[in-house]
């Protein structure tokens, strides 16, 4: 399927992010997808392509400054959780919701993406008719055993500290995508932490819509635990699935993504 190129879907000055559309006859629903930290939206498209074989429109978004969004995070041009939460996510599900007036939209974030719709739901920026997180749970270090929360505290220190050098992260020397935003970095750390949205958004409050929180077997970045801990504070159901794809269970599903489609799209069918 090709999907349409929107230049102006969305305003977040100085970045200019582009996102893809990719239509469906007579959609049963909008999907609002949003990537993992430092992933194009590109990588998604037979993901999106699954979903509208299930009869879903889907738009998929970069995350400012990251594949096709120009300019890079830097010193000058920085944002955190709470600006893309409040100004850079209701400007892309009012833009769905124009384009299929008559469709519920949903939210569906992959790693970073899924915490950046809890976080927008939880102020009550957007208004959806559903969530689903795949590969993003609760990045709370606990959400972790043994060495492996030793690790992610040990991140959650030392990316901060790089940002502040450089005025970003220079994820793409240290394995973690390519530059991103310092404030993003802090924010993302402040969660990891303390475990608490409202460290970022004291006016944080449980989102009041269906959420479903898909895990995928062996998969590091996000263990059965953190599925269960987003899936708590949303208030919604959780599974994991098993790892049919292969390879980096954190982001091998989006290219052989049938399962997780499908899954998606019974909840869904029970949902909406």
């Amino acid at each position: 399927m090709t999907a349409e190129i929107i230049e102006n879907a969305t305003e977040f000055p100085p970045y200019k992010v582009p996102v893809l559309w990719h239509s469906a006859p007579d959609a049963a629903a909008s999907i609002v997808l949003l990537p993992a930290m430092g992933v194009p939206a590109g990588f998604y498209t037979p993901f999106a392509d699954a979903l509208c074989e299930k009869g879903y429109a889907v738009l998929v978004s970069e995350i400012p400054g990251t594949g096709d969004s120009r300019p890079r995070p830097s010193r000058s041009s920085d944002y955190g959780y709470r600006d893309l939460a409040e100004r850079y996510l209701p400007a892309l599900v009012g833009h769905a919701a124009k384009r299929e007036p008559q469709r519920p939209v949903v939210l569906l974030g992959h790693s970073l993406g899924a915490q950046l719709a809890t976080l927008a739901l939880g102020l009550r920026a957007v208004d959806v008719a559903a969530m689903v997180s795949v590969a993003g749970g609760h990045i709370h270090y606990r959400n972790w055993s043994g060495m492996g929360a030793a690790q992610v505290r040990s991140i959650a220190t030392l990316f901060p500290l790089l940002a502040k050098v450089f005025g970003y992260l220079p994820g793409q020397h240290v394995g973690f995508g390519g530059p991103q935003a310092q404030s993003l970095i802090n924010d993302w750390s402040m969660i990891i932490r303390t475990g608490q949205f409202s460290a970022l958004a004291p006016g944080f409050q449980p989102p009041a819509v269906p959420a479903l929180c898909v895990g995928i077997e062996g998969d590091y970045y996000a263990p059965p635990k953190s599925i269960e801990s987003l899936a708590s504070v949303l208030g919604g159901e959780s599974e994991i699935l098993p790892n049919e794809a292969g390879g980096n269970p954190h982001s091998s599903w989006a290219r052989k993504p049938k399962a997780v489609a499908n899954f998606i799209h019974q909840w869904l069918t029970r949902t909406l």
